[in-house]
């Protein structure tokens, strides 16, 4: 088991205390500045290794090695400033070009995919908006979705999904049955996410999944490919299918 905690609000000698309360004896931390950022990694489990590749205000880059397999996994606390968020959208776009193992992100990223990712819908900044959506589309993630209310964050009458899980095909194909799930509200305008890597249904033959990600329609050459490529010929299934492989080809063109 391996537990991240974002934006902790304490650092220091109270941070060693409260982590010595929760029983953890393998810890790795960025400290949060005052009583904004910080990154908390702990973990309790003798198979679980964790080498930590990146230190960053905004993120914790690492290799995690389990008995469910290895990857890369990178923790996340998007800077609430917008202009700090762009330093770290171009940090994971350079990072994921060299990236050839299985990697997952996690955490705050402080930033939506899309508009319907906020109650009330108006007001949000389309510019941040669309600098999350460049990221995740050159770095060719992947959003896994969730289980759960859609909302992670509230204040007020205002609602966010802020908090989520990326991940490249690679491991989304070694983890097909990974589940991404909402937890309640607890002492925290943040829900807590909880990741469930391991295999309900070992032993049985499955295909790689696949995912429509809602910000592959926010390329600009989104409408061009589905009007040469969505052909009603063969039935709605045999099309679908055509259209799905067509899709997933496109998608490594465009990161």
């Amino acid at each position: 088991m391996l537990v991240v905690i974002v934006e902790p609000r304490i650092s220091g000698r109270k941070a060693d205390r409260v982590i010595k309360k929760l029983g953890f004896r393998r810890t790795h931390r960025v400290e949060a500045r005052g009583l904004s950022g910080g990154i908390w990694l702990l973990w309790k489990e003798a198979l679980l290794s964790i080498r930590i590749l990146i230190n960053h205000a905004q993120f914790i880059h690492m290799k995690v090695l389990s008995p469910d397999g290895s990857f890369i996994f990178t923790a996340v606390y998007g800077s609430p400033n917008e202009y700090a968020r762009r330093f770290f959208w171009r940090n994971l776009e350079v990072l994921a070009p060299t990236i050839t193992e299985p990697w997952m992100l996690a955490g705050d990223f402080n930033a939506l995919l899309c508009s319907t990712e906020r109650l009330p819908r108006g007001n949000s900044r389309s510019g941040g908006i669309r600098d999350f959506q460049s990221c995740v589309l050159n770095t060719g993630l992947l959003d896994l979705g969730f289980s759960g209310p859609k909302f992670t964050w509230h204040r007020g009458q205002l609602k966010q999904r802020l908090d989520r899980m990326l991940a490249n095909p690679l491991w989304a194909n070694q983890f097909p049955q990974a589940g991404v799930y909402h937890l309640p509200f607890f002492n925290s305008d943040h829900r807590p996410l909880l990741i469930k890597l391991e295999d309900r249904m070992k032993g049985i033959t499955r295909k790689q999944r696949f995912q429509f990600q809602a910000v592959w329609s926010s390329h600009e050459s989104y409408a061009g490919f589905v009007q040469q490529n969505w052909i009603d010929r063969d039935g709605w299934t045999d099309t679908l299918q055509t259209f799905t492989d067509k899709l997933q080809q496109w998608q490594h063109t465009i990161s």
